[in-house]
């Protein structure tokens, strides 16, 4: 039988799948049943309950594929080149049979409750391949995130389902590194027609002109290699290391997950084996892709900032989002996709590995130690390749705009603020449908934007509610902060400012203030 649909609640769930991997891969029944046990129960208990999922056997899966004919078809032992493809429909709204695949009249019905699939690939014992989960399908859904319409099919209907990309890596054609390339490129190529999702033999093949030994099997990449791939694949790549900005780098990445943009961090536990701490060094390349939602509280507890205003003593007190305690969604190839930890203890999530996956309790110690020594050493932003003015250099700009003599804000003022990047028709469209007063609205539109700006919204007491009285926005293609050149248009404390360009300086006008919804497009909850 190449379909059989099942219920994730089935108590035969495991067997059943043990038996197809084990028929289909060649496994003795013991350890089909371990790789089902380790591998796959890990990602389906997370799920809610009224799912279905539909198993479908002899699938031919892209990615595997590749690495089959690229690698694995070489090689002395037997890997199959089939795989199995498991797909989730919700049956919040009524049962799913296979029957109603028979049918068109029930086609709206199957692509609207569809919730994703995940492909188990020849290659124990890391058998977890492509695979793409809706966040309304976990029983904890309390985030937003980066999102893409991912295609695919189940019993040859064509469904969609929103999702990050997700993969384990195979240790041998992708590494950590190379599956996070992998993903990311998966998800700008099914978003953005300005790029293309890319499969592991294109990677080997972008890479050839820059390393110096093998490729085959991986032992994964640097930094500066990841970065050279995103460069390579269309974007114009950000590399930002603690070392180099130390207390703004957790800032500067917050600012870009605001921004919806998905980055790759790099962890490593270097800083523990240079002080003796521990012997074995740890790299590791994840995903941050978004964060869990935020309350008033969190907001209104930021930490604020002085600066000295401009030409007085007076000093302005700023709270900055990006400062907000917060939890942060990674994919990590190690573990089921969305995994929510702070930026603090980006590896927390291996301490609750269980000791029977350790060969002795003192190897699971050591490995604890390990991983809880790890911290984000580096951080890749891949920013469309015409975006000149980088989210440090806009943030510092910004607060020398609002310390600036243009605002006059009062000794003691306490302000809060929101930077982030956004596509200029995003952000028209938001304009259009917003609350703000319409003197604002054709101010904005009736300015000529880049194809993306920084926006930053300011708030004197409303930001933690949703809402904001002030705004800045800046040409996010202009490099050059001298005389303010990068901005367009600032409204904020009762005073308008924009840039002349032909006299190179700053133009100011009164105006009465406003308060309107805050912009919230760039991250998706589902």
């Amino acid at each position: 039988m190449t379909f059989l649909l099942v219920s994730i609640d089935d108590k035969r769930l495991d067997d059943i799948l043990a038996q197809i991997v084990g028929e289909d891969f060649g496994l003795s029944e013991k350890s089909a049943k371990f790789l089902i046990s380790k591998k796959v129960i890990q990602h389906l208990k997370r799920f809610k309950r009224n799912i279905k999922l539909i198993i479908e056997r002899n699938y031919v899966d892209k990615v595997y594929r590749d690495s089959y004919y690229t690698y694995y078809a070489s090689k002395r032992t037997h890997y199959g080149k089939d795989s199995i493809k498991l797909s989730f429909f919700s049956e919040e709204d009524g049962e799913i049979t296979l029957d109603m695949f028979k049918h068109k009249d029930n086609v709206s019905f199957l692509e609207n409750h569809y919730r994703g699939f995940i492909i188990l690939r020849p290659t124990p014992p890391y058998i977890v391949g492509r695979s793409a989960i809706a966040p309304n399908l976990l029983q904890n859904n309390t985030f937003k995130t980066c999102l893409a319409y991912i295609p695919s099919t189940a019993m040859g209907l064509k469904v969609s389902v929103r999702a990050f990309p997700f993969s384990s890596q195979d240790t041998e054609t992708i590494s950590c590194a190379e599956t996070m390339i992998w993903a990311l490129m998966e998800y700008y190529g099914n978003k953005y027609p300005e790029y293309s999702p890319v499969l592991p033999s294109k990677i080997l093949n972008i890479l050839k002109q820059n390393v110096v030994e093998r490729q085959l099997s991986s032992s994964g990449l640097s930094v500066e290699s990841m970065s050279y791939l995103l460069k390579e694949c269309g974007f114009g790549p950000k590399l930002y290391s603690r070392e180099e900005f130390a207390a703004d780098f957790n800032q500067l990445l917050s600012c870009y997950i605001e921004s919806g943009i998905p980055i790759i961090v790099a962890l490593d536990n270097a800083k523990a084996v240079q002080d003796k701490k521990i012997e074995r060094l740890i790299g590791h390349a994840v995903l941050c892709i978004g964060h869990e939602e935020i309350n008033e509280s969190e907001i209104r507890a930021i930490a604020d900032q002085k600066f000295v205003i401009e030409g007085t003593s007076n000093k302005l007190r700023i709270k900055d989002w990006d400062n907000v305690e917060k939890n942060f969604i990674f994919v990590d190839d190690n573990f089921p996709v969305y995994q929510s930890s702070s930026l603090k203890r980006p590896t927390e999530r291996y301490l609750s590995i269980p000791e029977e996956d350790y060969s002795d309790a003192e190897s699971k110690k050591n490995a604890d130690k390990e991983w809880n020594s790890c911290e984000i050493s580096h951080f890749i932003v891949p920013l469309y390749k015409k975006i000149y003015l980088e989210a440090y250099v806009a943030k510092i700009f910004v607060k020398k705009l609002l310390t600036s003599k243009f605002f006059s804000f009062s000794d003691g003022k306490d302000i809060y603020i929101r930077t982030f990047l956004c596509s200029a028709r995003s952000y028209r469209k938001y304009v259009i449908l917003n609350d703000m007063k319409d003197e604002w609205k054709s101010i904005i539109l009736n300015k000529s934007f880049p194809k993306f700006v920084w926006v930053t919204e300011v708030s004197t007491d409303n930001i933690p509610v949703g809402k904001a009285n002030g705004l800045i926005l800046l040409d996010a293609t202009e490099a050059n902060t001298l005389d303010y050149r990068p901005l367009i248009v600032a409204m904020c404390n009762g005073f308008l400012l924009q840039y002349d360009k032909s006299n190179k300086a700053i133009t100011s006008y009164q105006t009465t203030g406003t308060s309107f919804t805050i912009f919230d497009r760039n991250l998706k909850k589902l």
